[in-house]
Protein backbone atom coordinates (compact mmCIF):
# COMPACT_ATOMS: atom_id res chain seq x y z
CA UNK A 1 0.00 0.00 0.00
CA UNK A 2 2.73 2.49 0.92
CA UNK A 3 4.65 1.85 -2.31
CA UNK A 4 1.46 2.54 -4.30
CA UNK A 5 1.01 5.80 -2.37
CA UNK A 6 4.63 6.76 -3.01
CA UNK A 7 4.24 6.02 -6.72
CA UNK A 8 1.07 8.10 -6.84
CA UNK A 9 2.82 10.99 -5.07
CA UNK A 10 5.80 10.85 -7.43
CA UNK A 11 3.47 10.70 -10.43
CA UNK A 12 1.44 13.65 -9.10
CA UNK A 13 4.60 15.67 -8.46
CA UNK A 14 5.94 14.97 -11.96
CA UNK A 15 2.62 16.18 -13.37
CA UNK A 16 2.95 19.32 -11.27
CA UNK A 17 6.48 19.93 -12.59
CA UNK A 18 5.27 19.61 -16.18
CA UNK A 19 2.44 22.14 -15.63
CA UNK A 20 4.30 24.56 -13.39
CA UNK A 21 6.31 27.63 -14.24
CA UNK A 22 8.58 30.07 -12.49
CA UNK A 23 8.30 33.86 -12.43
CA UNK A 24 8.87 34.08 -16.20
CA UNK A 25 5.52 32.46 -16.99
CA UNK A 26 3.44 34.77 -14.78
CA UNK A 27 1.39 37.43 -16.55
CA UNK A 28 -0.31 38.91 -13.49
CA UNK A 29 1.62 41.90 -12.05
CA UNK A 30 0.24 41.15 -8.56
CA UNK A 31 1.32 37.48 -8.61
CA UNK A 32 4.66 38.28 -10.30
CA UNK A 33 5.48 40.83 -7.59
CA UNK A 34 4.44 38.43 -4.80
CA UNK A 35 6.51 35.57 -6.22
CA UNK A 36 9.67 37.57 -7.02
CA UNK A 37 9.71 39.96 -4.06
CA UNK A 38 8.44 37.62 -1.37
CA UNK A 39 8.33 33.89 -2.13
CA UNK A 40 11.71 33.71 -3.92
CA UNK A 41 13.31 36.08 -1.40
CA UNK A 42 16.27 34.80 0.56
CA UNK A 43 17.06 33.88 3.29
CA UNK A 44 14.71 31.22 4.49
CA UNK A 45 13.18 32.20 7.81
CA UNK A 46 12.13 28.67 8.77
CA UNK A 47 12.97 25.13 7.69
CA UNK A 48 9.27 24.42 7.27
CA UNK A 49 8.09 25.61 3.81
CA UNK A 50 4.70 26.82 4.94
CA UNK A 51 6.12 28.69 7.93
CA UNK A 52 8.85 30.27 5.79
CA UNK A 53 6.24 31.53 3.32
CA UNK A 54 4.02 32.82 6.11
CA UNK A 55 6.87 34.59 7.93
CA UNK A 56 7.81 36.33 4.65
CA UNK A 57 4.22 37.13 3.63
CA UNK A 58 3.20 38.91 6.85
CA UNK A 59 5.61 41.86 6.38
CA UNK A 60 5.26 41.77 2.58
CA UNK A 61 1.52 42.41 2.77
CA UNK A 62 1.74 44.57 5.90
CA UNK A 63 -0.60 42.19 7.70
CA UNK A 64 -2.12 43.22 11.00
CA UNK A 65 -4.82 40.55 11.53
CA UNK A 66 -4.17 36.86 11.10
CA UNK A 67 -6.15 33.71 11.82
CA UNK A 68 -4.49 30.31 12.25
CA UNK A 69 -7.32 27.85 11.75
CA UNK A 70 -5.93 24.67 13.25
CA UNK A 71 -2.39 24.91 14.61
CA UNK A 72 -1.79 26.26 18.14
CA UNK A 73 1.96 25.65 17.86
CA UNK A 74 2.21 27.84 14.77
CA UNK A 75 0.11 30.52 16.41
CA UNK A 76 2.49 30.53 19.40
CA UNK A 77 5.49 30.89 17.07
CA UNK A 78 3.79 33.76 15.27
CA UNK A 79 2.99 35.52 18.53
CA UNK A 80 6.68 35.40 19.42
CA UNK A 81 7.87 36.57 15.99
CA UNK A 82 5.09 39.13 15.42
CA UNK A 83 3.83 40.29 18.84
CA UNK A 84 1.79 43.18 17.40
CA UNK A 85 -0.42 40.98 15.21
CA UNK A 86 -4.08 40.58 16.12
CA UNK A 87 -5.28 36.96 16.14
CA UNK A 88 -8.89 37.42 17.19
CA UNK A 89 -10.73 40.13 15.28
CA UNK A 90 -11.79 39.82 11.67
CA UNK A 91 -11.44 40.77 8.94
CA UNK A 92 -8.22 38.81 8.58
CA UNK A 93 -5.38 39.80 6.27
CA UNK A 94 -4.06 36.24 6.26
CA UNK A 95 -5.78 33.00 7.17
CA UNK A 96 -3.67 29.85 7.59
CA UNK A 97 -4.82 26.25 7.31
CA UNK A 98 -2.55 23.38 8.26
CA UNK A 99 -5.39 20.98 7.38
CA UNK A 100 -7.57 22.76 4.85
CA UNK A 101 -11.32 22.65 5.33
CA UNK A 102 -13.49 24.24 2.64
CA UNK A 103 -16.53 24.59 4.93
CA UNK A 104 -14.49 26.52 7.51
CA UNK A 105 -13.29 28.85 4.77
CA UNK A 106 -16.88 29.44 3.57
CA UNK A 107 -18.09 30.06 7.14
CA UNK A 108 -15.40 32.69 7.71
CA UNK A 109 -16.15 34.29 4.32
CA UNK A 110 -19.85 34.50 5.24
CA UNK A 111 -18.97 36.12 8.56
CA UNK A 112 -17.07 38.84 6.66
CA UNK A 113 -13.83 37.48 8.06
CA UNK A 114 -12.00 37.90 4.75
CA UNK A 115 -11.90 40.85 2.35
CA UNK A 116 -10.52 41.90 -1.04
CA UNK A 117 -6.85 41.86 -0.03
CA UNK A 118 -6.99 38.77 2.20
CA UNK A 119 -4.80 35.76 1.53
CA UNK A 120 -5.57 32.18 2.54
CA UNK A 121 -2.51 29.95 2.93
CA UNK A 122 -3.19 26.23 2.58
CA UNK A 123 -0.59 23.72 3.75
CA UNK A 124 -0.24 20.11 2.53
CA UNK A 125 -2.01 20.56 -0.80
CA UNK A 126 -1.49 16.97 -1.98
CA UNK A 127 -3.52 15.76 1.02
CA UNK A 128 -6.22 18.39 0.51
CA UNK A 129 -6.83 18.23 -3.25
CA UNK A 130 -10.62 17.78 -3.14
CA UNK A 131 -11.09 20.69 -0.73
CA UNK A 132 -8.64 22.78 -2.78
CA UNK A 133 -10.53 22.19 -6.03
CA UNK A 134 -13.79 23.29 -4.39
CA UNK A 135 -12.11 26.46 -3.15
CA UNK A 136 -10.53 27.50 -6.44
CA UNK A 137 -13.91 27.04 -8.14
CA UNK A 138 -15.62 29.46 -5.72
CA UNK A 139 -16.71 32.67 -7.45
CA UNK A 140 -15.21 35.02 -4.83
CA UNK A 141 -11.75 33.48 -5.08
CA UNK A 142 -10.17 35.13 -8.08
CA UNK A 143 -6.50 34.20 -7.76
CA UNK A 144 -5.21 30.78 -6.76
CA UNK A 145 -1.59 29.68 -6.70
CA UNK A 146 -0.63 26.01 -6.47
CA UNK A 147 2.97 25.45 -5.36
CA UNK A 148 2.41 21.71 -4.85
CA UNK A 149 3.14 21.63 -1.10
CA UNK A 150 1.32 24.88 -0.32
CA UNK A 151 -1.37 26.93 -2.00
CA UNK A 152 -2.64 30.49 -1.87
CA UNK A 153 -6.12 31.91 -2.38
CA UNK A 154 -6.85 35.60 -2.97
CA UNK A 155 -10.10 37.57 -3.21
CA UNK A 156 -8.97 40.32 -5.61
CA UNK A 157 -12.11 41.75 -7.23
CA UNK A 158 -10.02 43.89 -9.58
CA UNK A 159 -8.39 40.83 -11.13
CA UNK A 160 -9.88 38.29 -13.52
CA UNK A 161 -10.16 34.74 -12.16
CA UNK A 162 -6.89 32.96 -12.80
CA UNK A 163 -5.06 29.90 -11.49
CA UNK A 164 -1.25 29.67 -11.34
CA UNK A 165 0.96 26.63 -10.91
CA UNK A 166 4.35 27.84 -9.70
CA UNK A 167 7.55 26.08 -8.64
CA UNK A 168 9.15 27.42 -5.47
Amino acid sequence: MKSAQRFSTVFTYLGFLLKSTNQHGIHSPFVFRYVTECLYKKPRLSRNRMEDILFKSIPFFGSKNIHVADDNTLESQLKQAFPKLNYENPPFDIMVFKHFNYQTLIRIMQQKGLYNDSMVLVNALPKNQLEWKKAIAHSQITVSIDCYWVGFLFFRKEQAKEHFTIRL
